[in-house]
């Protein structure tokens, strides 16, 4: 018969409760901090990516005419819809921007310097002289290939690599365009 050592039975329960003790009160709280640090990144990623692919699909709707034809009522509805979304569009566009901060700290370089540029640039565009159509045009054509870049697959490196080269040509583009119109009516 086997006799039971009481000694080594005390010694693996204290050490089991002194190492519970040690992770409950020094590790979980830095793991936890990190968990809601990452949890909070990915949300501000998210908001990011939906609040601009929402501006881009409002300009949707600056992109396109009424037939020649049209009568007055459906031309008075349509330029008070036109007028609605392009408020949107200043209103989404003015959220990321009062954002920037919150947002450049979401990627790491060269995203975040891409990202705080793709903002400040989409904010002088709604602010500048051209016509509600060319800011359209602009913020639809930037958008597209941020979003493939900022919310694309992972895995897919080609399509991210064509994405950032076409965001690049397209910013370049944009400093070279001057802005026209008068005080973005169209």
């Amino acid at each position: 018969m086997s006799t039971i050592n009481w000694t080594t039975v005390i010694t693996a329960a204290t050490t089991a409760g002194l190492v519970t003790i040690a992770v409950e009160y020094a590790a979980k709280p830095r793991l936890e901090a990190r968990k809601d640090r990452i949890l909070e990144t990915l949300r501000n990623r998210r908001e990011l990516v939906a609040t601009a692919l929402s501006a881009a699909l409002t300009t949707e709707f600056l992109l396109h005419d009424l037939p020649a034809d049209a009568d007055r009522e459906l031309r008075d509805t349509f330029r008070a819809e036109r007028k609605r979304h392009y408020e949107r569009v200043q209103q989404q566009v003015q959220t990321l921007y009062d954002s920037i901060g919150k947002y450049g700290t979401l990627y790491r370089n060269p995203v975040r310097d891409l990202v705080i540029q793709y903002i400040m640039q989409m904010y002088g565009v709604i602010l500048s002289r051209r016509t509600q159509r060319r800011k359209a045009e602009i913020i639809k054509g930037l958008t597209a290939p941020m979003i493939v870049l900022l919310d694309g697959p992972k895995h897919k490196l080609v399509a991210r690599a064509v994405a950032l080269k076409e965001i690049r040509r397209l910013m370049d583009e944009i400093e070279n365009d001057p802005p026209s119109g008068e005080n973005g009516a169209t």
